[in-house]
């Protein structure tokens, strides 16, 4: 390693790292795009995982930042123990060129909140689960009762709201 003394050649070598930086997550992303596109077509994600397994080796990434963004925007499900992707079972992905490229990795807001398609499959299955379980799911539901109600009254709303605004 290698002191840089000089004030103005330090100022040249920090702009060029930057730009070096700024131009490696713009690869990623075209990367990215690439790999979903292969998925879309192929139903294969092997490259989306490789892509991600092998971008969270290097330090300074936020690995749970690609791993989410890949997962919300392809719609694949991480599998921690294989470090992998798997097709969620009922998936509405679409390759969309414009979208995808538009839409950069590197700004994706990690949440605890759910997607919509992560909360249709949630539902999906509890409901499974209900059906399967009918004697713990009863006691289940009874417990959470007041909050399923809450639910569908703010869905009601939203579905009115969505009508009146179609009307108009």
């Amino acid at each position: 390693m290698e002191i840089i003394k000089n004030g103005k050649d330090l100022g040249t070598a920090i702009k060029r790292a930057v730009n070096q930086a700024l131009k490696w997550q713009d690869k990623v992303q075209e990367l990215f795009v690439s790999s979903a596109w292969h998925y879309s077509e192929h139903g294969d994600s092997t490259y989306l995982s490789m892509l991600v397994k092998g971008i969270t080796k290097c330090d300074g990434v936020n690995k749970q930042k690609l791993i989410g963004f890949v997962s919300e925007v392809c719609q694949v499900n991480w599998d921690k123990e294989n470090l992998r992707f798997k097709k969620a079972k009922k998936s509405e992905f679409e390759f969309d060129m414009v979208t995808l490229h538009a839409r950069k990795w590197y700004d994706f807001e990690v949440e605890s909140s759910l997607s919509i398609w992560q909360l249709k499959k949630l539902i999906e299955k509890t409901t499974a689960d209900i059906e399967k379980h009918s004697d713990e799911a009863r006691d289940q539901v009874m417990e959470a009762y007041d909050a399923i109600g809450e639910l569908n009254q703010t869905i009601e709303k939203i579905a009115k709201m969505e009508e009146w605004s179609e009307a108009a």
